[in-house]
């Protein structure tokens, strides 16, 4: 079985341009489809971790280091339709994880001797198989459908952060810069930019000076946004772990769900993994390599940040034909894409899936910030969630199963 490519007509911030302004709140432990958290009985002993496996490495035991000083990634490159070169030996060749711990499509043999198919967390309006090794990553077809190859010069977050406009700030501390750490902790903070020439901040409506991507030359400046204050980053996880050389990290807060569609939005996912290579000359960090955030989206999610963008120059809030026509539209293909359960997976093969996987790769170059952030316009505001009360939005996923396409 294929899954049905479906192209969509909205705007390509809605899945690649947000990954450029990733705001992600607490962390919870790995589920135990992702990642049991000891390393057993071969916890002392050397292991050899594939990098780009859609399994998530385990933790290993053993020793860690505190109150080391934080180590700052800035994201150079992330792996998404665009018109910026990319560096092929930096990327894994597919950036899926295995959010929901199951193989959909591959054949296992049967009790009896034959071969089954390993099924579904949940039931898909659509028929769909993972890649090889059970990796989740449903929306990159819509995401294809909806830039192609080559997106436009304003929706390709790699153009931003080569000009300095935008950054994704990785800080990693309590690391003993060794190949196994079982605990350290990552912040993801957001950039305005790099400083400029003259060592000034970014400008007030972003954008500051040209990044050179070279170890630990490039001045980033936080946004306010991604603090409680100018010392305690918000989005931040304590129990993240270094196996193999491989950094491992998971954020989710079921009861405050995760903003990554950027300040005044709200789009979120239930659950975020990254998992990224930190490549040492020495004992000295200087880059990650084989970086892949992977994503849980929520359908409601989706559903609520489409009232307020505009798709194709309406809305799906429009009293008109067009905004009726566009809502059937966008619901089927939104319903038709869902391959997960939403929050943590529970395997209920009946249920209908509630939310999509998305996955991206990236590499990133180590870097310094400031302590000093800057609030931007903008930073704040209410977003509209709901439609006029004559027009019916969102849509019940239950009413495509007999509709067809």
């Amino acid at each position: 079985m294929a899954r049905r490519r479906l192209a969509v007509a909205f705007t390509v911030t809605t899945v690649v341009a947000t990954l450029a302004a990733c705001q992600i709140v607490a962390g919870l432990e790995m589920p135990a489809l992702v990642d049991p958290m000891d390393g057993g009985a071969d916890a002392a002993v050397a292991v050899d971790v594939d990098a780009c496996a859609p399994d998530v490495p385990s933790r290993k035991q053993g020793p860690g280091s505190p109150d080391i000083e934080p180590i700052v990634f800035a994201v150079e490159f992330l792996d998404i339709a665009t018109t910026v070169e990319r560096k092929a030996e930096r990327l894994c060749p597919g950036a899926a994880i295995d959010l929901d711990g199951l193989d959909t499509c591959a054949p296992a043999m049967a009790p009896d001797g034959g071969l089954s198919v390993v099924g579904n967390a949940c039931r898909g309006l659509d028929s769909f198989c993972d890649p090889e090794g059970g990796g989740d990553s449903a929306l990159q077809a819509i995401a294809t459908g909806a830039i192609g190859t080559t997106p436009e010069p304003d929706d390709d977050p790699n153009l931003q952060i080569q000009r300095g406009d935008i950054g994704i700030l990785l800080e990693l501390t309590n690391y003993n810069g060794q190949d196994d750490d079982e605990k350290v902790s990552l912040s993801l903070i957001q950039s305005a930019g790099t400083t400029l020439p003259d060592g000034g901040f970014p400008k007030p409506d972003g954008g500051g000076g040209t990044p050179t991507f070279e170890e630990s030359k490039d001045l980033w400046v936080p946004r306010a946004e991604s603090f409680f204050d100018e010392t305690a980053p918000r989005y931040s996880v304590t129990n993240a772990y270094v196996v193999g050389g491989v950094l491992v990290a998971r954020f989710s807060a079921p009861d405050e769900p995760l903003s990554f569609g950027g300040v005044a939005t709200n789009l979120y996912a239930d659950e975020v993994v990254m998992t990224a290579t930190i490549v040492r000359e020495g004992e000295r960090p200087v880059r990650l390599d084989k970086g892949r955030i992977a994503l849980r989206i929520p359908a409601r999610s989706v559903f609520d940040y489409a009232v307020s963008r505009l798709i194709g120059g309406d809305s799906v809030c429009d009293d008109t034909q067009t905004g009726a026509d566009l809502r059937k539209f966008f619901g089927r293909l939104v319903c038709g894409g869902l391959d997960l359960p939403a929050g943590p997976t529970v395997t209920v093969t009946e249920k209908l899936c509630d939310a999509v996987s998305y996955a991206s790769g990236f590499y990133a170059t180590r870097a310094r910030r400031t302590p000093k952030t800057v609030k931007l316009p903008g930073d704040a505001g209410p977003v509209r969630t709901t439609c006029p009360a004559n027009v019916t939005w969102p849509p019940r996923c239950e009413d495509f199963l007999d509709a067809g396409p």
